[in-house]
C-alpha cells in the first residue's frame, strides 16, 4: 500500500550541522553494496559543476561547502551561519521499496536508478522554479526575488527505516549558498521550498512511475481512494515490510540505532519479514491509464484555490495516474506564455486558461501525457476553437462533433472505447442514430 497522505509529500529540514556528520557516517551498505561503491554521497546540482564538484562526495569538500566555502573558489563566510542548508528527503512510496528489497539484484539496481533519475527531475524543477535570492532595491527598499544559477546539493541515498524494514529514500543536502542571475552569492529565500514542495514531490512521483513502467514493465493501479499499487506486490508482503508503521501507530516513537548490516544480511532478515506475512486479500484497485491524462482529478486539484503554476504542475504531475516524464510539465508551462514569477511570486491564472472545456473533451478525449501525442493534441484543439470563433452557432449549440467528419468521430469512439471519449459516447451515439 503506497501511502500518499500529508507524510508523504517531499520533507524539507533546515541544517545548522557545519559537518554533516549524520549523512557523512552512514555507509548506507544496503545501497552501496549493489554498486560496489564505497561511498553514498554523490554531488548534484547545476551549481556543483561550478565549483568543479562531481562523482562520489568527499568529507573535507562536504564540510566546506556547508560552512559556505567551496573548494576551489575565493568566498569567505562573514560571520557563522545558523542554517548551513536544507536537507530535501525525497521517499518512494513503500510499494517501490518493496521492488527495491528483491533479492534480484538488477531489478534493485534499476529502481534505485529510477528514482535517482526522478529526484534529479525535480530538483531541476526547483532549480528553475522554487528557489531563488531575496535582494532589496537600493531606492524603493522593496524585497524581490531573484533566479539562480543552480544549488550545489549532494545526494546521500539510504534504502533501510530505523526499524529494518526496505525505505528507499535520499536526502538531497542542498547549501545554503547560491549565485544569482546578478552576479553575487547570496543565501537561498526558503519560502520557495515551502511553496513548491508539493509540485516538487509530485514532479518526483510521477516521474518514478513513468521510469518504472520504461525500465522494468511494471503496471501501476490505483485504489479507489486514490492510492497508488503496484500490480503484483500484494498488501500481506508491504503490511509484512511496514515494521515501523506499525511501531508508531502502537506509540513507539523513538527512534532505534541505524543498522550497519551488509545488504545480504539485510536481505536474509526481509525474506524473514516475508515469511511472517498475513494471508489477506487486496483491497479493490484499477488499472491506471498509461496513455492519457485522468481529467477529473486534475479538474478536482485545480478547483481548490485560485490556479498558480505550481498548482498546475502538481495537477498535471499527479493526474497522469501511471506516470509521466516530468519534462512534459515543462512543456505545459510554456503554452501559457506569460511571465511564471518565482518562488513564492507566481501570477495567478484564470481557471479558462488552465482547463478545457467539456466540449472540447466530447471531441478530442482526455489529454494524452506523450509529449508528441499532446503536441498534436493541442495542434487539433487550436483548430476547432479557430472554427468556433467564425463560425458562433456552433459555439452557442456547444456541437464541436460537426466540426469534424462525423463518421471519423464515431470511429474513434468504437476505437478508443471510454478510455478516449469518456462520457461523451453515449451521445456519439445518439448522435450517429439521429443522422442515420
Amino acid at each position: 500500500m503506497c501511502l500518499r497522505g500529508e507524510s508523504t509529500v517531499l520533507r524539507i529540514n533546515g541544517l545548522s550541522d557545519q559537518e554533516g556528520r549524520y549523512f557523512l557516517d552512514d555507509p548506507a551498505r544496503e545501497v552501496t553494496d549493489l554498486f560496489h561503491s564505497s561511498s553514498p554521497g554523490v554531488w548534484i546540482g547545476q551549481g556543483a559543476s561550478q565549483f568543479h564538484l562531481s562523482g562520489e562526495v568527499d568529507s573535507n569538500d562536504f564540510t566546506s561547502v556547508l560552512n559556505g566555502r567551496p573548494p576551489r573558489s575565493t568566498l569567505v563566510p562573514r560571520h557563522r551561519r545558523r542554517r548551513v542548508g536544507y536537507d530535501a528527503i525525497f521517499a518512494a512510496p513503500k510499494c517501490v521499496s518493496v521492488l527495491f528489497s528483491s533479492s534480484d539484484h538488477d531489478q534493485a539496481r534499476a529502481v534505485v536508478n529510477v528514482h535517482h533519475e526522478a529526484l534529479e527531475m525535480a530538483l531541476g524543477y526547483l532549480e528553475q522554479r522554487a528557489l531563488g535570492i531575496q535582494r532589496t532595491d537600493a531606492v524603493s527598499k522593496e524585497r524581490h526575488v531573484l533566479g539562480i544559477q543552480g544549488v550545489t546539493a549532494a545526494r546521500f541515498t539510504h534504502g533501510i527505516s530505523r526499524s529494518g524494514d526496505p525505505h528507499l529514500h535520499s536526502h538531497v543536502v542542498i547549501a545554503n549558498l547560491a549565485h544569482g542571475d546578478d552576479g553575487r552569492f547570496g543565501a537561498i529565500d526558503a519560502r520557495g521550498f515551502l511553496g513548491h514542495r508539493r509540485a516538487a514531490d509530485a514532479l518526483y512521483r510521477t516521474h518514478l512511475r513513468f521510469g518504472l513502467t520504461r525500465d522494468l514493465g511494471v503496471h501501476f493501479q490505483h485504489r479507489v481512494d486514490g492510492r497508488e499499487e503496484i500490480s503484483g506486490v500484494s498488501d500481506a508482503e508491504t503490511l509484512a515490510l511496514s515494521g515501523r508503521s506499525a511501531e508508531i501507530r502502537s506509540g513507539i516513537r523513538t527512534f532505534p540505532e541505524k543498522t550497519r548490516a551488509s545488504r545480504h544480511d539485510i536481505e536474509h532478515l526481509w525474506e524473514q519479514r516475508r515469511g511472517m506475512r498475513s494471508e489477506i486479500d487486496d483491497q479493490p484497485r484499477l488499472q491506471s491509464s498509461s496513455r492519457h491524462l485522468d481529467e477529473h482529478h486534475y479538474a478536482a486539484v485545480i478547483s481548490r484555490e485560485s490556479p498558480t503554476p505550481r498548482l498546475v504542475v502538481e495537477a498535471w504531475a499527479n493526474g497522469a495516474r501511471a506516470g509521466m516524464h516530468a519534462g512534459v510539465v515543462a512543456r505545459v508551462l510554456r503554452r501559457f506564455d506569460i511571465p511564471m514569477g518565482r518562488g513564492v511570486y507566481e501570477p495567478s491564472l484564470l481557471k479558462r486558461q488552465v482547463s478545457e472545456s467539456r466540449s472540447i473533451h466530447r471531441v478530442l478525449g482526455p489529454r494524452p501525457v506523450e509529449q508528441a501525442r499532446l503536441d498534436a493534441w493541442w495542434d487539433q484543439r487550436d483548430r476547432l476553437m479557430e472554427r468556433f470563433i467564425r463560425e458562433p452557432r456552433l459555439r452557442r449549440n456547444e456541437q464541436p462533433a460537426l466540426l469534424f467528419d462525423r463518421q471519423q468521430v464515431i470511429a474513434r469512439a468504437r476505437r478508443d472505447g471510454p478510455e478516449r471519449v469518456g462520457s461523451s459516447r453515449d451521445a456519439l451515439w445518439r448522435q450517429e442514430r439521429s443522422h442515420g
